[in-house]
């Protein structure tokens, strides 16, 4: 009886192992995590159900087989001849426990076999999500940095300002270039399993092309980047010098606001040493606004080169830089101008009046 009920519970893991092994076989991938992960869970289940039934019969078999030779051995006293029987159903007990040994050993290669191509299906389709949201994320930084281009700050303060809160942005911003940089390695790990263990799991053959172009967005985020941060930084150099050369000009607006009959005049202000010291504090003046680099940003504007070309000829030529840079350059020359020819005439009159002294 107990021979029989073990043959039907063999029978029964051979059914469900049959349906099941039917199940894995016709067991399409998914094309999302979410699917795949509860496929593996279900299958997970279901293959831990058979392993239990494996387990039980084959204990029930041992047990089964302990007792039928501890029976054999209890009713024949000089144990030398056991009856026939005996030996059969011992023998038949030792072949199922061996063929359900073998099927389990069987199943096992099946579903580790199994259990790897959905593995590998999984690494894929999150490799394929971390994929499409860094590149929707990259996709955000190039649109934003393409819209901040033109805002590099109109004072070397605001582009300061600018630059600080790029800095922050841009640490922010590296994180998803070492992420694109770690799932690219992650990819190529996987497109090596994936030839080596020969799985051909659908959706494969797109990780090359997909690790290209990771490198690619992360090589281009970082440049652009690092694009801005040159470009503020030229900005509130441009700023600074712009700045300075304001301040020039106001001063020399000042100083060549007196008239030159004030120095004419008999005054006790006329004498020689007023108009050596007039001399001189023009002199300077003018050496100060010869020492401005004004004309340095006009030439670049003209002819720019060097590794932050792009940077440079971008902001030097935006519209309403041009404009302010041409607007000092000129009020730069107006001065100058003015400059020079006070300092001829002071010249004249000093000459004049040693004239007259001598």
């Amino acid at each position: 009886m107990e021979i029989e009920r073990m043959k039907s519970s063999a029978r029964v893991i051979a059914e469900s192992l049959g349906d099941f092994g039917k199940c894995l076989r016709e067991t399409e991938l998914p094309n999302d995590v979410q699917t795949t992960e509860k496929v593996l869970e279900m299958q997970q289940h279901e293959r831990d159900a058979i392993k239990e039934d494996f387990r039980i019969s084959i204990r029930k078999g041992l047990q089964l087989l302990r007792q039928v030779r501890q029976t054999e051995e209890s009713s024949n006293i000089d144990h030398q001849h056991p009856s026939p029987c005996s030996l059969q159903n011992i023998a038949a007990i030792e072949r199922m426990i061996a063929q359900l040994q073998d099927t389990e050993k069987s199943f096992d290669t099946f579903w580790q076999k199994h259990r790897l191509r959905l593995m590998s299906c999984l690494e894929l389709r999150r490799f394929e999500d971390e994929f499409r949201k860094l590149q929707n994320s990259f996709a955000k930084h190039m649109h934003r940095l393409e819209e901040q281009k033109i805002e590099l700050g109109n004072s070397e303060s605001s582009a300061a300002r600018l630059a600080l809160e790029h800095r922050d942005y841009r640490a922010d911003a590296m994180t998803d270039v070492f992420a694109a940089r770690t799932l690219k390695e992650r990819g190529l790990m996987l497109a090596e399993k994936e030839l080596t263990e020969s799985l051909n799991t659908q959706g494969s053959d797109s990780v090359g092309p997909k690790c290209e172009e990771l490198t690619r967005m992360a090589d281009a985020l970082e440049i652009a980047l690092e694009q801005r941060t040159k470009a503020l930084e030229i900005s509130r150099q441009m700023h600074s010098q712009i700045g300075k050369a304001n301040d020039w000009c106001r001063r020399g607006v000042e100083l060549l606001s007196s008239p030159l009959d004030l120095f004419s005049s008999s005054s006790s202000s006329n004498s020689f040493a007023f108009f050596e010291e007039a001399l001189n504090n023009l002199n300077l003046f003018i050496k100060e606004g010869d020492n401005l680099k004004m004309d340095t940003l006009i030439k670049q504007k003209n002819s720019v080169g060097g590794n932050d070309s792009n940077n440079q000829l971008f902001v030097l030529t935006n519209c309403d830089t041009s404009s302010l840079i041409a607007q000092v350059n000129e009020r730069i020359d107006d001065i100058r101008r003015l400059s020079y020819s006070r300092r001829d005439a002071l010249q004249k009159m000093c000459v004049d009046k040693m004239a007259i002294g001598f």
